[in-house]
């Protein structure tokens, strides 16, 4: 119940630590795309080298682009099992003697309707080819760290959405006024919290009394 409630960085760290916790030697880590979907910025990767997360943050996507950046422009999983002797890392050589990372391992994170959002990474310090078990854990935390992002995206647009309406109802309020027809807004339970300008005058009455006119004149 706590994950559901949690800001979105909290839940998308859990994602893998829940997972390195059923697997062991692994290193996890979960990427966003950029809002000019080119990037590749880390979300969380709690166990990951420091040294290794930031010369890999703000990768470019590509088809060749290690495994994550691989990942997220191709849309589907990209598993290199020896990142020493793979063509996408030669630009990381040195970064993976450095680190001793040796299998790369990474998921695209899918929205509903198939855009890429990010991707979730598995790294181990030896040479490993995932397996059947290994695949499903994948795809299950992306899957889940998909549903938090869109989510949470959901919600601050909604966000975006009331604060413009609260902007425009003041607009609106002003275009209703200058309309000749009376016209009046009601709750679902039938109270008026407005009248426009042309119910008033028509009725020569205030709002609250325009209203109680309203109603009667509903009965005749």
């Amino acid at each position: 119940g706590t994950i559901i409630g949690a800001p979105l960085k909290d839940v998308l760290a859990s994602i893998p630590l829940l997972i390195e916790a059923h697997t062991p030697g692994a290193l996890c880590s979960v990427f966003l795309l950029d809002e000019d979907c080119v990037h590749l910025r880390y979300a969380a990767a709690p166990t990951l080298s420091d040294e290794y997360r930031i010369a890999t943050d703000g990768v470019s996507i590509g088809p060749h682009v290690g495994s994550c950046g691989a990942a997220a422009y191709l849309g589907r999983p990209v598993f290199v099992s020896d990142v020493l002797s793979h063509p996408h890392f030669a630009s990381f050589r040195d970064l993976i003697v450095q680190t001793g990372m040796r299998a790369s391992w990474s998921s695209p994170i899918i929205s509903h309707d198939g855009k890429v959002l990010g991707t979730f990474g598995m790294f181990y310090r030896e040479v490993r080819e995932p397996g059947p078990a290994q695949i499903q854990l994948i795809e299950d935390a992306s899957r889940i760290a998909g549903i938090a992002i869109e989510r949470d995206r959901s919600k601050s647009a909604l966000a975006v959405a009331f604060e413009k309406i609260k902007n425009s109802e003041a607009e609106l309020r002003q275009i209703v006024d200058v309309i000749p027809q009376a016209i009046v807004v009601m709750t679902p339970e039938g109270k008026a919290i407005y009248a426009n300008r042309a119910t008033v005058e028509y009725s020569g009455l205030s709002l609250d009394e325009g209203v109680s006119y309203l109603h009667e004149y509903e009965q005749v």
